[in-house]
């Protein structure tokens, strides 16, 4: 007999839901500058265990993620983060001194997927 019935059954496995938010930002500054940027991150999902990063970003467009985004600073999180709780942090940051445009700023969480 060549036939063989195999069975599979699949299980929903929940994950963290991690989201990050800028809280304060200066509403203008100049190339050089030094300034604070504030950012939340809630946990909308499961318990988060373990340590990853977090990444205030620069971006001369309104999109995260291609080529002319600048990491201004990586703000490392260690202990996790329970379902349902947040985090506030800061980082301060020096502007690139040939900014004369508007810029956006964006704040990743968990930049390297380790949650």
């Amino acid at each position: 007999n060549n036939s063989a019935v195999v069975t599979f059954g699949a299980i929903e496995r929940e994950y963290p839901n991690l989201t990050a938010a800028i809280t304060s930002a200066p509403a203008s500054a100049r190339g050089g500058d030094t300034v604070s940027i504030g950012f939340r991150v809630t946990n909308n999902g499961v318990d988060a265990t373990g340590a990853w990063n977090d990444v205030v970003v620069l971006s001369l467009d309104a999109v995260y993620g291609n080529s002319d985004d600048l990491v201004l600073a990586t703000v490392a999180r260690t202990g996790g983060l329970g379902a349902g709780l947040s985090y506030d942090a800061s980082a301060s940051v020096l502007l690139p001194q040939q900014i004369d445009q508007s810029v956006r700023l964006f704040v990743r969480t968990d930049v390297g997927n380790v949650v």
